[in-house]
């Protein structure tokens, strides 16, 4: 069992909140169950020109987690929330996908340490 999201809305108070949109009724909101889901490995992508999806959703998101090893961020650069995805996604695909990241709460309070792509893949 592994997670992969690419601009994934995996805090729906958050999203709906920066989007100034009607909450999701009835929508399972992963930032509420965070903490037992960290021991799943997972990667989440999310694209650097995103504006529908802002990296305030996953930081909140790994902010409800806590510490966790199995959980990696990828920033994409030139990437928008519909558009790039398929020129990365081959490559993204290849990415690790377990539990040996640096955990949740290091990257918080190091943010110059997060493994955020910074340049073009």
């Amino acid at each position: 069992l592994s997670l992969r999201t690419v601009s994934g809305v995996v805090d729906t108070k958050v999203a709906t909140r920066l989007a100034q949109a009607p909450s999701y009724k009835g929508s399972f909101n992963p930032a509420e169950d965070a903490f037992t889901l960290g021991v799943i490995p997972q990667h989440h992508f999310i694209g650097s020109l995103d504006q529908e999806v802002p990296p305030a959703v996953l930081h909140s998101y790994l902010d409800a987690m806590g510490p966790s090893r199995c959980v990696r961020t990828t920033m994409v650069q030139g990437v928008s929330h519909r558009k790039g995805w398929a020129k990365h996604w081959p490559s993204l695909l290849k990415e690790p996908l377990d539990c040996t990241a640096r955990d949740v709460q290091y990257l918080l309070e190091n943010p110059e340490q997060d493994n955020f792509i910074e340049e073009g893949l």
